[in-house]
């Protein structure tokens, strides 16, 4: 597939060639499409926010079978165009009562290589898992999923990023290990707290809808598909290869 690879101004390329983790540039968008499926902040269910007393949380439902074509997704927007080298660390905390699948919630990274464009798929049970207690006002315990650095060739630039949930009730919910993980039956759902992008070795890291790098709040969460296309770029079943 042929796509058009956007970029980022040159004042933000030369900041992550520099070291710098694009401050104020990167941006989360809670999306989803399809029956039963979206991505939205929760106030109340997640582990301390860097401002105010929400204690947010990042939920993805998918309450439809897997098969349904339907999923909860988050992308973050500000890496277009940057090369593949200075994406250094990708990680996430996951709340112990919900999905944690080999292939939901995972990491898309889309990326462009000598022309053809590609896509690495990072799911959370196979990240490297560290127990973290029972944190927040929700009474749940959550466990941190780290991913190595994504294994990316030198040459290739950054196309997207996101986060998707497309795993429904009717997918086997295996313990990760090193997790107390709560619910090992099909969910269909996950919150995720302390959502952390590393560039250059400098974490970017969403603790709420208001830790978006420019200020702004987004907390739409809409079930169609053209907030979400308009979003990528491209169509969104082009996520799934």
């Amino acid at each position: 597939m042929k796509r058009t690879v956007a970029t980022l101004t040159a004042l933000a390329l030369t900041l992550v060639l520099s070291g710098t983790a694009l401050a104020g540039a990167l941006v989360l968008h809670p999306s989803g499409f399809g029956e039963k499926s979206y991505t939205a902040w929760k106030a109340k269910e997640g582990q301390a926010d860097r401002t105010g007393n929400q204690f947010q949380a990042l939920y993805l439902q998918k309450f439809v079978p897997t098969a349904t074509f339907a999923a909860g997704v988050a992308v973050i927007k500000g890496l277009e165009g940057v090369p593949a080298s200075a994406l250094t660390g990708l990680q996430w905390d996951h709340r112990e009562d919900g999905h944690c699948g080999a292939g939901a919630p995972r990491w898309n990274v889309g990326y462009t290589v000598n022309g053809q464009d590609q896509t690495l798929f990072l799911g959370c049970n196979a990240a490297q898992h560290t127990e973290l207690g029972t944190l927040g006002p929700s009474g749940h315990g959550w466990c941190r999923d780290t991913q190595p650095s994504p294994a990316l060739p030198a040459n290739a630039t950054i196309r997207y990023l996101a986060i998707l949930f497309d795993e429904g009730t009717d997918t086997p919910n295996p313990p990760p290990v090193g997790c107390k993980q709560e619910q090992v039956t099909p969910s269909g759902f996950v919150f995720l707290d302390n959502i952390t992008v590393t560039l250059n070795g400098v974490p970017h890291v969403w603790t709420s809808a208001s830790d978006n790098g420019n200020g702004q709040t987004i907390t739409e969460d809409p079930t169609g598909t053209a907030y979400l296309e308009n979003l990528l770029g491209f169509s969104v079943k082009l996520l799934f290869r």
